[in-house]
């Protein structure tokens, strides 16, 4: 694969992801009990329980 695409690829990942990012932040403050958790607690908490790899379970033993 070459370079130019590499990056162009990488640019289109990074402004997917925050694109998302805007749109859980905006979600997140819009109902208090997720705006009290924080966006990024909410975050991690929701990959950790909708996570399909194989270190999501060992992940959650430690934040409990």
């Amino acid at each position: 694969m070459s370079i130019k695409r590499e990056n162009e690829e990488e640019e289109a990942l990074f402004n997917t992801v925050n694109s998302v990012l805007a749109q859980w932040k905006d979600i997140c403050t819009k109902n208090p009990i997720l705006k009290a958790r924080r966006t990024s607690i909410v975050t991690q908490r929701f990959k950790i329980r909708y996570s399909v790899g194989g270190n999501a379970e060992r992940t959650k033993q430690y934040l409990i």
